[in-house]
């Protein structure tokens, strides 16, 4: 770890380590004025924990406003939060730096190309000069928002070097300059920009993730920022799901770049880099890669949070939990993520908690999710609960059902997290080729090749039983009543998952019904033209069309103090199961 931890330079600007937080879209900003308390606190808890350089974009040119002698200078309210912003960033152990992209894009802009690009290069001036006086150490430019590589080459270069300079007159911070996540063009050109803007003056080049790739493997840009450090002689920050300390020191060790961008790994564990430093690799909270929080959620235009991180937009109030004057005796049935998630909070807040789970092992859902074809990482959302709930002194009885308990071990709260189950399908009834549910697929390893599957369902559970079928060797198809698919799932994930499909060659019917089957027929329907044809499938039906709520009707009434939360309540998303367990625990 020791190249991790080295210091390093970009420009005059020394870093105690080489851990760089990107600018990430939270959501968390007033909308008059930038950053407010709620960002603050965000950002302090990176800076905290050890993370050498945070990069912001808390500032926009709709906090512009015309000075005295005409130039563009920033709103004194927004100026003074931008002081306190780096105050505080400062307070806490890192350095800061401003973004200049899309939060500063002019948005009357001219539709000239050229008086565009000269509006915003005077919104970056002002802003640059607002940082520096706010006490900022660096900036950033975003390629995405000032010559984009479909412009003329000749007037783009020329581009580059007029904004650099003009801000070079003005401040004298280091500059660092990310690539565009869009319309890179050929390596060659990408290079041939970064060799232009190391000699127009950056410091550095930081090599970005487009939110459409944050479900590619883990150091998938690795390639292109060993291209680029071998063309310029400036520091490059290399990103691309770097989610690991080991893997980032691994990069550094061999030369493929400088400095190490890590994002949604901050967003799962602030204290990253001070576990890595001390060599505490196994406390780390690691960063999923599901999206649920952060991508899926900006991408919504909502707040962002994280599946292993529920306190992210949220540090004060979840670090310092009201205290219980009157602990509880509270029962939890079922121990899944919502289950846990109250379990582990009701605990914090000094409840006395027991958590029951029926089968021999807590995880729930997230097991199973666990199990498809790229996306093992989501087995560690059920580890890091588990220890939570281990050091939160949480009592844990596995094999152990609700129902079971005798009536002097029933407590003065229950709250059910009992899950769901999948629904079924009677018109099935008259098939003798093997029938399972989706859940059923993915935890078993079934090969079901002795001819084509089909996959009745093609929400995200539908789909992913169809991938993990197809990377077993079977033959699918997906037959789905509506005509569009995965309508519960997230635009990345779902574009992510047609991808690997296509790949897989798994056929795809919309807007198709079943009447029935006999046999090894299925009796299919085009709801469109009204034809009905028979589909074989030899290999076996999969059934994904839903989940029911499983919950014990005799718990009704034997405790006036019920709670139903999660699957158990509503089948839906794993993040939303656990917001509501956490919702709940701060009540109670």
């Amino acid at each position: 770890m020791d190249t991790l931890f080295s210091r390093g330079f970009i420009g005059d600007l020394e870093l105690a380590n080489r851990i760089v937080m990107p600018a990430i879209k939270t959501g968390f900003f007033n909308e008059s004025f930038g950053a407010n308390e709620r960002y603050l606190d965000f950002l302090e808890a990176r800076a905290r924990g050890g993370a050498a350089l945070l990069i912001v974009e808390a500032f926009s040119g709709n906090h512009m406003i015309m000075g005295e002698a005409g130039e563009d200078v920033l709103h004194e309210n927004a100026a003074a939060l931008m002081q306190e912003l780096a105050g505080r960033v400062h307070a806490a152990g890192a350095n800061i730096a401003l973004q200049l992209g899309q939060a500063a894009a002019v948005q009357d802009a001219s539709p000239d190309r050229e008086n565009n690009r000269q509006a915003v290069m005077q919104v970056f001036v002002g802003l640059a000069e607002a940082a520096a006086a706010a006490g900022f150490d660096a900036l950033e430019i975003q390629g995405d928002f000032c010559g984009k590589t479909d412009y003329d080459p000749v007037s783009r270069d020329l581009y580059y070097k007029n904004l650099f300079a003009s801000i070079h007159e003005k401040v004298k911070l280091p500059l660092i300059y990310r690539l565009s996540e869009t319309g890179r063009g050929s390596l060659d050109d990408v290079l041939h920009v970064c060799r232009i803007v190391e000699l127009a003056g950056a410091a550095a080049i930081h090599i970005p993730v487009n939110p459409w790739q944050t479900l590619e493997p883990p150091g998938f840009l690795i390639p292109l920022a060993a291209a680029v450090k071998k063309a310029v002689r400036i520091p490059v920050i290399a990103a691309g799901r770097i989610n690991r300390p080991e893997l980032a020191a691994e990069l550094l060790k061999h030369g493929a770049a400088d400095f190490i961008s890590m994002g949604r790994a901050l967003l799962a564990d602030p204290e990253l880099p001070r576990k890595a430093e001390r060599g505490c690799l196994e406390q780390i909270r690691p960063c999923t890669g599901c999206n649920e929080g952060c991508i899926n959620r900006y991408m919504a235009g909502e707040p962002i949070t994280c599946v292993q991180n529920l306190a992210v937009g949220r540090e004060k109030e979840l670090s310092d939990l009201p205290e219980i004057q009157q602990p509880k005796k509270i029962l939890v049935a079922g121990g899944g993520p919502a289950g846990m998630t109250a379990a582990k909070y009701l605990a914090k807040r000094g409840h006395c908690v027991r958590l029951v789970e029926k089968l021999p092992q807590l995880g729930g859902q997230v097991n199973i999710a666990a199990l498809v074809p790229g996306k093992q990482d989501y087995r560690f959302i059920t580890t890091c609960l588990e220890e939570d709930l281990s050091s939160g002194g949480v009592e844990i009885s596995l094999n152990t059902s609700l129902t079971s308990l005798r009536e002097e071990e029933m407590p003065d709260v229950v709250i059910v997290a009992s899950g769901s189950e999948a629904k079924k399908l009677l018109l099935l009834y008259g098939l003798t080729v093997p029938v399972f549910s989706a859940r059923e697929i993915i935890l078993s390893n079934s090969f079901m090749n002795n001819g084509q599957v089909l996959v009745i369902g093609a929400g995200l559970l539908g789909l992913e039983a169809a991938y993990t079928l197809a990377t077993r060797g079977s033959d699918v198809v997906v037959v789905e009543q509506e005509q569009e698919i995965a309508r519960d799932g997230p635009p990345v994930y779902k574009n992510h998952l047609l991808k690997k499909l296509e790949g897989r060659k798994v056929k795809i019917l919309t807007g198709t019904a079943i009447l029935g089957g006999e046999g090894a027929k299925i009796k299919l329907q085009n709801l469109l033209s009204g034809e009905t044809t028979y589909l074989c499938a030899g290999g076996g039906v999969v059934v994904a069309v839903g989940a029911e709520p499983v919950c014990p009707e005799k718990l009704q009434g034997q405790n006036d103090k019920l709670h139903v939360i999660g699957d158990a309540r509503l089948p839906g998303k794993i993040l939303a199961a656990m917001e509501e367990a956490l919702v709940l625990a701060l009540k109670l």
